[in-house]
């Protein structure tokens, strides 16, 4: 009895604490090191005109005080949307802690974004997913613009003005959502946003 009553509290203690241990301290330092390799010299005046950050995620909900970042994926663009740099869906607690995975996303954009802040671009939900990126990840949060481009602004522009219905697939993981939202983008590039070069 003695042994089931010990084995039930380390169940409970597994699922009242698990998240508080997933956003362990961070080697701060560390990553404070590759925040300053990836913007040397910017501020958020220097922003980057010939890239774009295409962030996904998947969270447990959008409360900044109780729900947390599960999966994250990042893809980099070029203004026509071409795609150039992509990670995988990186899982938060197959990694273990969150500091891994902002680790791994701060070098993808050491190596493929340059020295100056990308605009954050995403699908409805990214400015509420930023929100939770400045509590798990806040130094790849600091290396952003503040300037955010949704692929749904521009849906709703187009629904109201054309009458555009745009179908949106399913979407299983976060790099689902991230290409997603380019997809998307780039549906509307093609359909109403001529070439000033025609």
């Amino acid at each position: 009895m003695k042994k089931e009553s010990l084995i039930l509290f380390a169940c409970m203690f597994a699922l009242i604490f698990a998240p508080a241990f997933i956003a362990m301290e961070k080697p701060e330092e560390a990553q404070s090191a590759q925040v300053e390799d990836i913007l040397t010299s910017s501020s958020d005046e220097e922003i980057d005109d010939t890239r774009l950050l295409w962030l996904g995620c998947k969270v447990s909900g959008y409360n900044p005080s109780k729900d947390r970042i599960l999966e994250v994926a990042a893809i980099i663009t070029d203004t026509n949307l071409k795609v150039t740099a992509q990670t995988e869906s990186l899982n938060i607690e197959e990694h273990l802690f969150y500091g891994k995975v902002e680790d791994n996303l701060l070098t993808f954009l050491k190596e493929h974004g340059g020295t100056k802040k990308m605009r954050l671009c995403g699908s409805n939900k990214i400015m509420k997913e930023r929100a939770l990126l400045k509590i798990y990840m806040p130094f790849l949060e600091a290396c952003l613009s503040n300037r955010t481009i949704t692929s749904f602004s521009i849906s709703e522009l187009c629904s109201l003005w054309y009458n555009d219905s745009y179908q949106k697939p399913k979407i299983l993981t976060a790099y689902d959502e991230a290409i997603e939202a380019i997809n998307r983008m780039r549906y509307y590039k093609t359909n109403y946003f001529k070439d000033s070069a025609e």
